[in-house]
């Protein structure tokens, strides 16, 4: 009965397995290895022991190792000029955010120095309406005198006009009365 093809490359992985670790694959010892049943590990072993005539594997581990600098080598300069890249764009990055820091600053002092130029004008213009208030209430208090001095004009000026009023009056009566009490007096001149 022959295996299926995962069975057969589990049996060939353990079996390179544990001879490179230099055990000797016995029928329990790859049946542990590569979890398979008894049956398939005998004959998988009796396979290999037919098939004697395969070679040895070659001796690959200076080829390997070669490869594996020169990919070794190849990945450190590859992450070095990554590495090094990354730093100029860093470094590229940080001169732009400080570059932007700088002018950020400069915008803030302008705001800072225009804050406080409008603190100052603001100051100045509530000293002014402090003492617009001021002028104000004085202006108010003298308005306010002088309505009341024209009033007690006007009202003086009625008063005399009612005491002229009277006087004229009484002065008419009084005429009327002393042209009453005259005697009537020849008219020398002849004109009444």
């Amino acid at each position: 009965m022959s295996e299926s093809p995962s069975t057969q490359s589990q049996l060939a992985a353990a079996y390179a397995r544990l001879s490179t670790e230099g055990r000797r694959p016995s029928v329990r010892a790859l049946k542990s290895a590569a979890h398979v049943s008894t049956d398939a590990a005998a004959r998988f072993l009796r396979d290999v022991a037919i098939s004697s005539e395969t070679p040895a594997p070659p001796d690959l581990s200076t080829p390997v190792a070669a490869i594996w600098a020169a990919a070794w080598q190849a990945a450190r300069d590859a992450a070095r000029a990554e590495a090094a890249a990354q730093v100029d764009q860093l470094t590229a990055d940080l001169e732009a955010a400080a570059d932007d820091a700088d002018q950020q600053l400069q915008a803030a002092e302008k705001a800072l120095a225009a804050q406080q130029a409008a603190e100052r004008q603001v100051n100045d213009l509530q000293r002014q309406a402090e003492e617009a208030g001021r002028t104000s209430g004085t202006l108010i208090a003298e308005r306010d005198a002088a309505r009341s001095e024209i009033k007690e004009a006007r009202d003086s000026e009625r008063a005399a006009a009612t005491r002229a009023d009277r006087a004229e009056a009484i002065v008419e009566t009084l005429q009327k009365v002393l042209d009453r009490l005259q005697p009537q007096s020849p008219d020398i001149t002849g004109t009444k």
